[in-house]
């Protein structure tokens, strides 16, 4: 059991579906036709709309091919906006003719549902919405023209690697695959709680890549906006979906000893009093 929770058996498996490109753009106008915020505008609720209920920030839409970018949803008030992922956890907001481009692999979405997003009239290509505008707790991205959930004061500096804060839980409510944020060598890591797995009443915990937060079998119950906040965190991504051992891992942390299970994940277990 310990194997497939501590996760190095666990893989997922992706279907890439290729799409074919019918709208010729270079990869250039991700940047140059971004859009800029503006004041919104009030708008019917496209939540309470037939067939629009079931999308969830951050919720996988497909994969934009010219790019390789993700496509996820962000829902601000009533209204649902398309965000294009890039970079380091940076969007641009799209409108929802761009969902309907033959170049979107892996769709999470039907036709019908396209209506469910913002665009702007007249706009047969869906890259720009201008009645967007961020909400609290977001920031501009370092690109420009960009926006990016902000780390501060959520993930600010300072705290303690006992001061752990909630993020997701991966499998479901086992309490034994808990994801919290941990502070330690002036950093902010992903970890996942196993101190039930150590079997010895003590503190204990993995520390995990941060493309963990993007596994199909994450919930965010925390804060759903976390999915955004993978550049927060010290370690980068690991393989297996994030479950192996990122790379820059501290191999010693004070107060606490490095062990493994038996399936060889190392794990930190706090030192007896």
């Amino acid at each position: 059991m310990n194997s497939y929770k501590t996760g190095l058996i666990r893989i997922g498996a992706y279907l890439l579906l290729g799409g074919m490109l019918t709208i010729p753009v270079s990869c250039d106008r991700q940047q140059d036709a971004a859009v800029k915020p503006n004041a919104s505008v009030g708008r019917s609720g496209r939540l309470d709309q037939a067939g629009c209920g079931g999308f969830t920030n951050g919720k996988f839409l497909g994969t934009w091919t010219v790019t390789g970018s993700r496509l996820q949803v962000l829902i601000n008030g009533n209204n649902q906006y398309v965000a294009q992922i890039f970079g380091d956890n940076e969007f641009y907001i799209r409108g929802k003719e761009f969902l309907r481009r033959g170049d979107i692999a892996n769709k999470a979405y039907s036709e019908s549902q396209i209506e469910c997003f913002e665009g702007d009239p007249g706009d047969a290509q869906g890259f720009t919405v201008s009645t967007f505008q961020a909400p609290a707790g977001f920031e501009p991205g370092p690109s420009g023209n960009s926006f990016r959930v902000s780390c501060s004061p959520r993930f600010g500096s300072g705290g303690t690697v006992e001061s752990r804060v909630y993020i997701a839980s991966w499998l479901g409510p086992d309490p034994d695959a808990l994801l919290e944020a941990r502070y330690f060598d002036n950093k902010w890591w992903v970890c996942q709680n196993v101190t039930n797995e150590a079997g010895q009443g003590r503190d204990a915990f993995i520390v995990r890549g941060r493309n963990i937060l993007l596994r199909s079998d994450v919930g965010f119950f925390a804060d759903p906006w976390d999915i955004g906040r993978r550049y927060c965190f010290a370690a980068g991504d690991s393989g297996t979906d994030g479950l192996e051992n990122p790379a820059g891992t501290p191999t010693q942390l004070n107060g606490y000893t490095r062990l493994f299970f038996n399936d060889g994940s190392p794990y930190f277990l706090k030192n007896p009093q």
